[in-house]
């Protein structure tokens, strides 16, 4: 290493350590490479959910008002429902908003939403 290089370092060598530094040290690189695994699986899973999203409006696509469908109330519980204007989407944007648009902007909403996250991953 250059001079600069050293100077610019400032870290302590590993040889320098005692053992229970170390053990210190491994521990919180540990849990910071948990951290980091654990948020890249979420991002993952929005990723997914925003492509369900992108999926389901397309099966929207051929509906027509009167257009019944099975809403989910829960991950196991239903209820039918009918259609008003299918064109319409009623989106969650984030922290608790909803807004209703319509079904193109809704599309790139989505499409918005997996690009930046799949950045974040």
């Amino acid at each position: 290493m250059s001079e600069s290089a050293d100077a610019k370092s400032s870290g302590i060598p590993v040889a320098e350590l005692g053992i229970e530094q170390i053990n210190a040290l491994k521990t919180q690189v540990e849990q910071e490479l948990n951290f980091f695994q654990e948020s890249a699986s979420q991002l993952k899973v929005l990723i997914q959910k925003t492509e369900q999203s992108i999926l389901s409006m397309d099966v929207l696509k051929a509906a027509k008002p009167g257009h019944t469908a099975l809403v989910p109330l829960s991950e196991s519980m239903y209820v039918r429902a009918e259609l008003d204007d299918p064109s319409r989407m009623l989106i969650e944007m984030g922290t608790g908003y909803f807004a209703e648009v319509s079904r193109e902007k809704a599309g790139e909403f989505f499409e918005r939403k997996k690009k930046y996250i799949t950045k974040q991953v």
